[in-house]
């Protein structure tokens, strides 16, 4: 249900009738204090709520029973009758109004396949009273014919509950007869031979021969190799045919065109009555009239003849064929192309060759057309025997009779004229040194039948006369066209690279070297020399190194070597390595020390050279080497790579710093939450200086520091000299949360491990405290019941107030049946102090609402029917006041009074049954439609809202949050949840089973953490009853805005564009709908519903019912005759 405005009441909005609950639907009026936009609204309501008799009042029971119905036993299907009967009540009780329904049944019994005719509203009926009524039925057109029974059904939704649930059922006979029309296609006319591609004339009757006017029809014509028509069957044209009375005949003439593509031969005319299914007929069999025709094909057939060509000719040349093309056919042949081939047979297939194609004009019958076409022998095709290939309708632009005599075929021989290029008379040195340039002088010729275009000719250095891809290219040299026989006189410079190793090779000179040139021979283009090449290298020695045999870790020495080319050629520039090894031989875990630029050094030239190396201080002492490398980045290709190294034997001492604390000086005892003073001195017993460093201090329980120990406080330390002493002082606070007990003060040296020692496990002096409970703490200062002061110290001792700690914490008060006035002072204490407790926000609002008061403390329901004074804390408050205060925020127990009839039951079940979805909501005997369809929004849009709704505290509560202006409100619910005599719940979720394991809780939690809301006074002020009935009538904004916090917009459709509404079901934004015009298109009136989807394709909007069910698709048009009116959240 929902609020509608100045909205006056229609019509009555049904929950369900498969709910065997006691509900009844009424008209209310609210008046509503509305705190938006600072306006009062008044509101008229009409929803299904529940029943408010009090079961206490009731002596009897009602028995309702239907006597004397009157209706017709026979009616055709469509039709409306009139059923008349008298409902009696014969109990002990007066029956409250009902609603009498009514079925259709294919027997006496009644059962969920029956269908669902109408209802009837009957007034109370005093005991032994008649109420007199009559009811409308209409026979639904879809209803097949035959015998069935009228149901009759006495409180058809359990409203009220009798002594005899069994007797509410009356069966009358009914027999019901289907008219309907059946059409037939007669006295079909049409021509029984035809030519392909023709247009023809069929006249045709459409007989109605059924019992009922047929609607207007469209008939079907199909061309089929049978009397059947199946799905290869050709469609050839439709025909509209107006209605038909019973008995009728129209009278129809249509024209059919067969197609150009279709066969000759013998064929079936097919016309088929009703041909789109329009007409719902008594028998669909008999559509079809079948009458054959026999259909001719007309075609063409292209040959070519009397073709003439040479027999003989040249590759690349241009040759002319002459021929005719003859239409031998019995239709004239459109325009076609010819296409012409060499092919090495008679036969076209795909690896012949193209070469022409000739366009040809319109040819009649017998008719020939004369013509001629160039082709180009590409220069690309081998000497040889071949055939032309003529071939008609090449592009298949013609469908012919014969296909298969399109080919002529005249034989050609082709001769291939080419170049054919060789080296001769080549002139080269016989030996050369590696690195030099030499000049080879050669010539090309050309001893083909056709002249060689321009060409290149490359040269290699190969290790025999074959040409391979490891040998070296050298140069290449271009090359002038060449006639027949012709010679061209060539020069090139070739240069030995350096990288060439001396020995015997061949310079080969290669005629058209890229190929560019097709030869008739290309295996004769090569010509090779032998050469001999001697390799001149240097050779880079290091000797006479000086270099200190001892030193320290960390300092730097210097070391003076020579570099010497004994080599036969000069050594361009190179870098010495210096490496520190532990062997003479040189490997990949030698520590890199430094290099050194060496200069070009000539034959037998030396370089005097120096270098400052140094020894890391991450080196251990030791024996070493120092490793001297001339070429150590191999810039030099030398004749010998395997001498470049120089050994120089060193002794390493390693000076290292060795940090302790010494003299600690602190306090043996301490109270706990202080701060102490410890005074001590850091000595370097090393050999070396130590760094500047941070001292740690931990308290632990022994004297070894281990992960679990406290830490404390750092404190910097300088550098320290060797021998050197610093004199420190920190200062040390225990923590409050810290248990008295015996403890060591450890101090740590050299805490981060910054400084590397020669000994590190001699860092630690361990020192003995005791901490004691300081006897003026927080607690002692601030609060004045001892029980209190212990509890809580002890409690808060982790820094942290719980929902259980505080629960104890108020039943701590209850020590001697009452809360006297100190007690409430330090509860108070406690709770304004919750950011020192880090106590969560709910359960700082919670504790607020036990000890500070809320206007909700002024009753106890408890889920009885009556209210019973409860009131805030005061000082002199029993224990029972402080348990029902507990229970009434933190445990859920102050349930919410539900429907006379209902008992409250744990309801098994989890608080979410596979995630969070808007299909969770299914509304019961409640009319609060406008709060379950916004959260059924919430959870489609934005589920995390109402993940984040709920707090399980694990005691099967939930506390659940709602926002007031923003800021979160509390309350808690327990699992218990009303139910009927069946054990079945009859709010959300209604008819589930109480004991359920599948039962998903969160919605029905959610309904009755919104109704004990109300107490506080600010959700709904007019109605603060701790009763499910204060949540019926609302509006969806108020919603939105309560369980998100986000502001909502209200606006009707007519104030709205449809793209509007299709962004906003598009978006995440909350979007309900509300209809104040319904009662149409499949909506209730007066109802809320959730906006699910926009449905493009057919430009409908979907609504989701919150009862689950009675969904509705509408249009643009549609809610805007409904009036609907929409709310969504701002964001």
């Amino acid at each position: 249900m929902f609020v509608s405005q100045n909205n006056p009441i229609k019509t009555d909005s049904l929950i369900a009738n498969n709910l065997n609950t006691n509900l009844y639907s009424t008209d209310k009026s609210y008046l509503s204090d509305v705190n938006r936009n600072n306006y009062t609204s008044s509101y008229q309501v009409y929803e299904p709520m529940v029943g408010s008799a009090s079961s206490s009042s009731v002596t009897g029971e009602p028995d309702l029973i239907f006597q004397n119905v009157s209706a017709p036993s026979s009616t055709t299907v469509g039709s409306t009758i009139q059923l008349n009967y008298e409902l009696k009540n014969q109990g002990n009780a007066s029956a409250d109004y009902s609603y009498s329904k009514f079925y259709l049944s294919k027997d006496t019994t009644l059962s969920s396949d029956d269908v669902f005719l109408s209802y009837d509203f009957v007034s109370n009926i005093s005991v032994s009273g008649i109420s007199y009524e009559s009811v409308s039925l209409t026979i639904a057109n879809s209803t097949s014919g035959g015998n069935y029974y009228l149901l009759s059904q006495a409180d058809g939704y359990n409203y009220v509950s009798e002594s005899n649930e069994s007797n509410n059922i009356t069966a009358n006979a009914i027999s019901l007869t289907k008219l309907t029309p059946d059409l037939i296609v007669q006295n079909v006319s049409a021509p029984t031979s035809a030519t392909v591609g023709s247009t023809i004339q069929l006249n045709y009757e459409l007989k109605n021969q059924g019992n009922a006017s047929a609607d207007y029809s469209y008939s079907k014509f199909y061309l089929s190799k049978d009397t059947t028509l199946s799905s290869d069957d050709v469609f050839l044209n439709y025909d509209f045919v107006s209605n038909i009375s019973v008995s009728g005949i129209s009278y129809e003439s249509v024209s059919l065109t067969i197609a150009n593509s279709t066969s000759g031969g013998n064929y079936y005319l097919l016309s088929q009555a009703d041909g789109y299914n329009y007409v719902s007929e008594s028998n669909e069999s008999n559509n079809i009239a079948a009458n054959a025709i026999s259909l001719t094909k007309l075609t063409p057939d292209l040959i070519v003849q009397n073709v003439s060509a040479p027999t003989s000719a040249t590759v690349g040349s241009t040759i002319q064929l002459n021929y005719e093309l003859k239409n031998q056919g019995n239709a004239s042949a459109d325009y076609s192309y010819s296409k012409f081939y060499l092919s090495k047979d008679t036969t076209l297939s795909s690896d012949d060759v193209f070469l022409s194609y000739d366009f040809v004009s319109n040819i009649s019958v017998s008719g020939i057309t004369y013509e001629s076409v160039s082709l180009t022998i590409a220069n690309s095709t081998s000497g040889g025997n071949y055939y032309l290939l003529s071939q008609a309708d090449g592009y298949n632009y013609v469908s012919e009779s014969n296909e298969s005599n399109n080919i002529a075929a005249n034989a050609i021989s082709l001769t291939k004229l080419t170049p054919d290029l060789i080296v001769q008379n080549v002139s080269a040195p016989t030996s050369a040194t590696v690195g030099s340039t030499i000049q080879l002088n050669y010539q090309v010729k050309n001893q083909g039948n056709a002249s060689a275009d321009y060409s290149y000719s490359k040269f290699y250095l190969s290790k025999d006369t074959t040409l391979s891809s490891d040998d070296v290219f050298l140069n290449f040299d271009f090359v002038y066209s060449i006639g027949v026989s012709g010679i061209s006189y060539e020069s090139v410079s070739l240069t030995i690279a350096n990288s060439t190793s001396g020995g015997n090779y061949y310079l080969l000179s290669q005629a058209d070297g890229y190929n560019y040139v097709s030869e008739s021979n290309e295996s004769n283009n090569i010509a090779a020399n032998a050469i001999s090449l001697t390799k001149l290298a240097p050779d880079l020695i290091v000797q006479n190194v000086s270099a200190p045999s001892s030193a320290t870790v960390g300092s730097t020495i210097q070391l003076n070597y020579q570099v010497k080319n004994q080599g036969d050629a000069s050594a361009g520039y190179s870098y010495s390595k210096f490496y520190l090894s532990k062997d003479t031989t040189l490997s990949s875990d030698d520590v890199f020390l430094n290099c050194d630029l060496v200069s070009s050094i000539s034959v037998n030239g030396i370089s005097y050279e120096s270098v400052s190396l140094n020894i890391a201080n991450s080196t251990a002492g030791g024996n070493y080497y120092l490793l001297s490398q001339a070429d150590g980045y191999s810039y030099v290709p030398e004749s010998n790579e395997s001498n470049n190294i120089a050994a120089n034997a060193i002794s390493l001492t390693k000076l290292a710093p060795d940090l302790i604390v010494q003299n600690v000086s602190a306090p043996s005892s301490a109270t706990v939450g202080s701060t102490i003073q410890l005074n001590y001195q850091v000595k370097n017993q090393g050999n070396a200086s130590a760094d500047y460093s941070y001292s740690k201090f931990y308290l632990s329980k022994d004297t070894t520091l281990s992960s679990d120990d406290v830490f404390l406080n750092s404190d910097f330390v300088s550098s320290i000299g060797v021998g050197g002493i610093s004199y420190e002082s920190v200062s040390l606070t225990i923590a409050n949360s810290t248990a008295t007990g015996n403890y060591y003060l450890l101090s740590q040296a050299d805490g981060y491990s910054y400084v590397p020692e020669s000994n590190e496990s001699n860092n630690i002096a361990a020192q003995a405290i005791t901490l004691q409970q300081t006897n003026s703490d927080w607690y002692s200062q601030n609060l004045k019941d001892a029980g209190l002061i212990n509890l809580t110290r002890s409690l808060g001792a982790d820094g942290n107030l719980s929902r259980n700690d505080m629960i104890s914490v108020f039943q701590e008060t209850e020590d001697n049946s009452v809360i006297d006035t100190t007690e409430l002072v330090d509860l108070r204490t406690i709770v304004s102090n919750a950011s020192r407790f880090t106590m969560l926000d709910y359960v700082r609002v919670l504790s607020d609402d036990v000890v500070n008061g809320n206007t909700a403390n002024q009753w106890w329901t408890g889920g009885g029917t009556t209210q019973t004074a409860l009131g805030n804390l005061y000082g002199g408050s029993s224990a029972t006041q402080m348990e029902k205060l507990i229970g009434k925020w933190f445990l859920g127990s102050d349930r919410p009074t539900a429907s006379n009839n209902a008992s409250y039951q744990a309801i098994s079940g989890s608080l979410f049954q596979n995630g969070i979805s808007a299909d969770d909501i299914k509304q019961g005997a409640l009319g609060d439609c406008y709060y379950l369809a916004t959260l059924s929004s919430i959870a489609q849009k934005k589920p995390d809202y109402i993940q984040n709704m709920f707090i399980d505290n694990g005691d099967n509560t939930f506390t659940v949050r709602f926002f007031k202006n923003s800021v979160a409100n509390y309350v808690t619910v327990d699992r218990y949840l009303p139910t009927d005599a069946y054990g079945r719940l009859i709010y959300s979720n209604p008819g589930s089973s109480y004991n359920d394991s599948k039962n998903e809780l969160w919605v029905a939690l959610a309904e009755k953490a919104y109704v004990q809301l109300g107490e506080l006074g600010w959700s709904r002020p007019s109605y603060t009853k701790n009763a499910y009935t204060s949540i019926e009538a609302g509006w969806m904004d108020y919603v939105t805005n309560q369980v998100t916090g986000l502001e909502a917009t209200k606006q009707q459709v007519a104030n709205m564009t449809k793209t509007q509404l299709i962004n906003l079901v598009n978006s995440n934004k909350v979007l309900t709908a509300g209809f104040v015009n319904g009662a149409n298109y499949g909506v209730v009136n007066n109802h809320a519903y959730t906006v699910t989807a926009y449905n493009a394709t057919q430009g409908t909007f979907r609504v989701k019912n919150p009862w689950g069910y009675q969904d509705a698709d509408l249009t643009w048009d549609q809610l805007l005759n409904l009036k609907t009116w929409f709310v969504w959240s701002n964001v």
